[in-house]
This record gives C-alpha cells, sequence and structure tokens, in this order.
C-alpha cells in the first residue's frame, strides 16, 4: 500500500529546540495514548551533552486518524533527504501518506466527508525505531522535562 512512497514528500521541522544540534543519544517513542480522540504521545532523548535523558510530551487535543511504522517502512523519506534536520517532530508539507491511504475506496470515508484532507495537517514523530503518522486539524502541545532515572 505505502511501496510508492511519493519522492517529492517535503517535511517541516517542528519543535525546533529539539533537533539533531542538541539530541545526543536515540530518541525513542516510550508511551502511546490515545482516549477519546485525543493523543498523547511521550519520547525520551538524550539532550545536550548531561547524559540526563528528557521526557518530550506531544499532546493533540483532536486527531482524525494515525499510524506507526518502524521507521525502516519509511527509508525512501529518509534516503531522498525529506526529514534531514535531525529532528522530532515534523509536519509534512508536501507529498501526504494520508492522501495516498485515503485513495482506497473507504479508508478515511467516515472523516473525509466532513473534512477534507487539505483542512487537516500530516505530523510525523520519529524516533530511533518507530514513526508515528498523525493527522489532525491542529499541532500538538509539546512539553518538555528532564527525566532521572535513577
Amino acid at each position: 500500500m505505502l511501496e510508492n512512497i511519493p519522492e517529492s514528500m517535503k517535511a517541516i521541522p517542528r519543535s525546533k529546540e529539539i533537533s539533531s544540534d542538541n539530541i545526543t543519544g536515540a530518541v525513542v517513542i516510550e508511551d502511546i495514548k490515545f482516549h477519546r480522540g485525543k493523543l498523547n504521545v511521550l519520547t525520551y532523548a538524550a539532550i545536550n551533552s548531561d547524559e540526563t535523558d528528557t521526557a518530550i510530551s506531544y499532546n493533540f487535543d483532536y486527531i482524525e486518524g494515525m499510524l506507526l511504522l518502524d521507521e525502516g517502512d519509511l527509508i525512501t523519506l529518509w534516503e531522498n533527504g525529506g526529514f534531514h534536520t535531525g529532528h522530532i517532530l515534523y509536519e509534512i508539507s508536501d507529498g501526504s501518506i494520508f492522501e495516498q491511504i485515503s485513495a482506497i475506496s473507504g479508508v478515511l470515508s467516515v472523516s473525509l466527508p466532513f473534512e477534507r484532507l487539505d483542512d487537516l495537517k500530516e505530523f510525523v514523530i520519529c524516533s530511533q525505531d518507530d514513526c508515528l503518522l498523525v493527522l489532525s486539524k491542529c499541532e500538538p502541545e509539546i512539553m518538555v522535562n528532564e527525566y532521572n532515572a535513577q
């Protein structure tokens, strides 16, 4: 289904304070909670050189859909430079994966009669092992907290 990810897919980095400039270790999606349309994604990353993990939470007030994939399943995005800045959160600006999925008869047929894909935003939360694609009307609230696992 996703074998034809567009080479023209472009992504805009979000949460600019968190990027490859200050991420010193692996980024991990630790927890995904979905309840009554709200989505909370908890990630951990080593930020700066103090070896302390930082908990970064992405909170969406309401989502239309989500798709969790192994980061290897999006290898064409990495090879084509779609996500070249080393951020964790991106907004897709061109070449929507949900657009391809919605072309399948009946898929997103409940949400899209009331919404157009153009009215929604597509986000990708990237980690070392997983990528979570999120379809939402609004950007997530981002909370950054130091995490000490002693």
